[in-house]
């Protein structure tokens, strides 16, 4: 039982570090369309 609760545990944290490395890409990318904008709009 042990192993297959640390092999949840671990599937969880690689599931939560995913979603932050997500959120990650996404808010550079965000910038970058940002700056972007304001490239184009002066």
């Amino acid at each position: 039982m042990a192993i297959a609760n640390s092999n949840k545990a671990v599937q969880r944290a690689a599931a939560e570090s995913r979603k932050v490395l997500v959120a990650l890409l996404i808010v550079v990318i965000d910038i970058n369309n940002y700056s972007l904008v304001l490239v184009y709009l002066t």
